[in-house]
């Protein structure tokens, strides 16, 4: 399953580097060479199979508009072409999302009903899950959103 992506990926603007099975998808302009004391570039998006045959998008940071092209391509290439039973996206390092990609995930919900793949948007925090979910995608889409310690209130001590 993750050979389709992968074969994709390397015939695209994409660059890969293989370690431990995992998939790790990096920005096509930074350069991955580590060479006269370079910083290493931290990957934008982890893909890999789960052991259900789920495959698992891992984004990280802030996904702006400069990163919504490559995330599009990859989500609508999973859906249509690979076809897994499930492919779910974990939220948990993405720091914010921008209205276009918001659009991207809510439309990407919609596709995946129309191919037969389920879609999971994994710990989002809540002000994404709200994003998300004005944006049209379906409640129980969202899986273990996760929690802000100032609303529920674990921060304050008991008086």
């Amino acid at each position: 399953m993750i050979a389709g992506v992968t074969r994709w990926l390397h015939n695209g603007c994409a660059r890969l580097s293989t370690r431990d099975c995992r998939r790790r998808i990096v920005n096509s302009s930074a350069d991955c060479a580590v060479t006269k004391g370079d910083p290493m570039h931290v990957p934008e998006l982890d893909v890999e199979t789960g052991p259900d045959g789920s495959l698992i998008v891992r984004p990280h940071g802030l996904l702006g508009p400069d990163r919504a092209v490559e995330l599009r391509q990859l989500l609508v290439h999973s859906v249509r072409k690979v076809r897994p039973l499930r492919l779910v996206l974990d939220l948990a390092d993405v720091s914010g999302l921008d209205p276009i990609n918001v659009g991207t995930l809510s439309a990407v919900c919609g596709l995946g009903d129309d191919h037969q793949v389920i879609v999971f948007l994994d710990r989002a925090s809540p002000g994404m899950a709200d994003a998300l979910t004005a944006a049209g995608v379906p409640r129980q889409r969202l899986r273990a959103v996760r929690s802000n310690p100032l609303i529920t209130g674990e921060n304050f001590p008991e008086l």
